[in-house]
């Protein structure tokens, strides 16, 4: 599924009243930043502090991820010191953003 297609799928989902989990938004971040657009990300973004996810080592990586997709190194910086928990992962993510 394309980033387009992941954006209209959420808000499907969202109007038929079902709240993606942690991992089918991770899948829609993931869409979305093969593409790249910023408009896009932000509104996932949005989403997700919306719905009061926890950027957890799933969701913030995934987001810091999409944010070193469309170099938005300030955007990166700030998920990256809210989250509580890092891994691996998540430390290779912010070596890629750099």
């Amino acid at each position: 599924m394309n980033g387009d297609g992941s954006l209209i799928f959420l808000d499907t989902m969202r109007a038929q009243g079902i709240v993606p989990n942690k991992i089918s938004l991770k899948n829609f971040i993931n869409a979305c930043a093969r593409l790249g657009a910023m408009y896009k990300i932000r509104l996932i973004h949005d989403f997700v502090c919306c719905m009061n996810f926890l950027l957890d080592v799933i969701l913030g990586t995934a987001i810091i991820d999409m944010y070193t997709k469309c170099e938005s190194a300030d955007s990166i910086r700030e998920i990256f010191a809210t989250m509580r928990e890092k891994n691996l992962t998540t430390w290779s993510a912010m070596i890629r953003s750099t």
